[in-house]
């Protein structure tokens, strides 16, 4: 016999908010015999995000838009869940190129491992686990009039760049 819930509805979980495990064990009808996990502990479960990785808003934007790039933490293999501070390791690609991943790096923002607040990500006000960074890409990358910010590329990190989340290359193409 299984037991099949949708933990959102289950426990009526308020729109917008996440949860991250779910802790329980098991008792008969009369609550008389109840059943643990390994040395009486309780049962955790993983509960998968439903939520992005990344978003960026406005989705339609140019270089001189400003963007909110929100990474959720609670995604991918949540190595920085519970984080005290991350980083926004970044980079923008100058050439229009089908395969930006090597190249979209020509200009990168923050030192490796260095907590020095360059790409210092912010929590998003009442959001477990999610950060956001703003900006304006020509201002924040340091681009010339001539120089057109084709890519984004980003990888989230810890203050000392120890844990990061999985290589997550953020490709954006911007709007000319």
């Amino acid at each position: 016999m299984g037991i099949s819930i949708t933990p959102a509805q289950y426990y009526n979980i308020a729109q917008g908010k996440e949860i991250n495990k779910i802790g329980m064990y098991f008792r008969d009808g009369s609550n008389v015999n109840k059943g643990f996990g390994f040395r009486n502990s309780i049962l955790y479960f993983d509960v998968q995000s439903d939520q992005p990785f990344v978003t960026i808003s406005p989705a339609n934007f140019n270089a001189d838009t400003e963007i909110t790039v929100t990474f959720n933490a609670n995604q991918g293999n949540k190595e920085l869940t519970d984080a005290s501070k991350i980083y926004f390791h970044s980079g923008v690609g100058v050439v229009n190129t089908a395969s930006p991943e090597g190249s979209a790096w020509n200009k990168v923002v923050g030192n490796w491992g260095q907590d020095d607040g360059k790409g210092l990500m912010t929590k998003v006000p009442g959001q477990s686990d999610k950060w956001q960074i703003k900006l304006i890409p020509r201002a924040y990358y340091g681009l010339t009039g001539a120089e057109f910010p084709y890519w984004i590329a980003a990888v989230f990190r810890s203050a000392d760049g120890g844990i990061r989340a999985p290589e997550h290359l953020v490709l954006l193409t911007m709007v000319l």
